[in-house]
């Protein structure tokens, strides 16, 4: 599965396909920061910590119980005054058995996805606000820019 780490700080499953696993599970982060580690925390507030390295991790296959899985990026403080460390929620995954095998159906948590449409437009909203307010204030700036030069010759 692959998560791209926005720069708002959130992290979006671009490969929203559902994937079967029956041995180890691997996460693939686009844009990591070096030193990244992954906090995954199981439906039984189980919390797995891993080290990504080459920007991805493995879950083992006995860490993943039904139900869904929340997956945090975190980069740890590197100076007390300066930084206060790096973290990305990212969306999270459902778990499922396949019948009585040991095979997982691991998918995309969709369940928020109507609040996030309208999270999504409401921003694009207001950047549509702020672009017709700049262009209205560029009309009145040329039209003053046009008032005062007038009657001059530039060459």
């Amino acid at each position: 599965m692959q998560i791209n780490l926005l720069s708002n700080k959130k992290g979006v499953i671009t490969t929203r396909q559902v994937e079967i696993v029956s041995g180890e599970w691997k996460v693939t982060f686009e844009n990591a920061p070096d030193n990244a580690s992954a906090i995954f925390k199981n439906s039984k507030n189980n919390e797995l910590y891993r080290l990504l390295a080459e920007g991805s991790c493995i879950v083992p296959l006995s860490f993943l119980k039904c139900g869904e899985i929340n997956i945090t990026i975190t980069v740890p403080q590197t100076d007390k005054k300066k930084d206060k460390g790096l973290i990305w929620h990212c969306e999270g995954v459902t778990v499922q058995q396949i019948g009585d095998s040991k095979n997982l159906l691991i998918s995309p948590c969709d369940m928020d996805i109507p609040s996030r449409i309208a999270q999504i437009e409401t921003t694009l909203d207001g950047f549509v606000r702020t672009v017709a307010s700049f262009e209205k204030q560029n009309a009145n700036l040329k039209a003053e820019l046009e008032k005062l030069i007038e009657g001059y010759d530039i060459d």
